[in-house]
C-alpha cells in the first residue's frame, strides 16, 4: 500500500467514524452518556480530517476538509445501520451494534494514523509526525471510551 492510499484510507477511515459518532449520538439520545460523549467526540474526527487534509497538501495530495462519503461508503453504513434497526432487536443491541462499529472504525482509523505517522517520520516530515501523534492519542482516548461503554452495556444487553 502507498503512502498516496494509505492517506485516501485513513481520510475515508476518518471521516466514516466521524459520522458513526454523530450517528450514535443521535440514534441513542435515551441514553445520556452515549448520546453527550459521542456528539463531544465527533468534532475531534473532523478536526483530524481538517488536519489531515493541510498537511496531505505538502505531498501533493489533495483531501476535503469536511468530505462525503462515496457511494459504496453509504451502501455499507447504510447496510450496517440497518442490520443494527432491525425492529425485533432490544434498543440495547442496537446500542452494542452501534459502539461496536463505531470501535472498528476507531481501530482502523487507529491503525492508519500509526502508518502514517511512520512513513511522516521516515521521510523526516515533523509537521506530519506532530499531526499524527496528537491524533493518535485522542482516537486512543475515542476507542478507550468507546471499548468501556461496550463492556459497561453487552452483559445487560446479551442477557435481555
Amino acid at each position: 500500500m502507498t503512502f498516496t492510499r494509505t492517506m485516501r484510507r485513513l481520510h475515508r477511515t476518518e471521516a466514516a467514524f466521524a459520522l458513526s459518532l454523530e450517528q450514535l449520538a443521535e440514534r441513542h439520545r435515551a441514553e445520556a452518556e452515549v448520546h453527550h460523549v459521542a456528539k463531544d467526540l465527533a468534532p475531534w474526527s473532523r478536526r483530524h480530517l481538517h488536519d489531515l487534509s493541510s498537511d496531505a497538501r505538502q505531498h501533493g495530495l489533495r483531501l476535503a476538509r469536511r468530505p462525503g462519503l462515496t457511494a459504496k461508503a453509504r451502501v455499507h453504513l447504510a447496510r450496517l445501520a440497518a442490520d443494527a434497526s432491525d425492529r425485533r432487536l432490544p434498543e440495547s443491541l442496537k446500542l452494542v451494534a452501534d459502539l461496536r462499529r463505531a470501535y472498528l472504525h476507531a481501530t482502523e482509523v487507529n491503525l492508519c494514523w500509526e502508518m502514517v505517522g511512520q512513513r511522516a517520520q521516515a521521510i523526516e516530515d515533523a509537521a506530519l509526525v506532530d499531526t499524527a501523534a496528537v491524533t493518535r492519542t485522542e482516537v486512543v482516548r475515542q476507542r478507550q471510551w468507546l471499548d468501556s461503554m461496550i463492556k459497561t452495556l453487552t452483559p445487560q444487553a446479551l442477557a435481555s
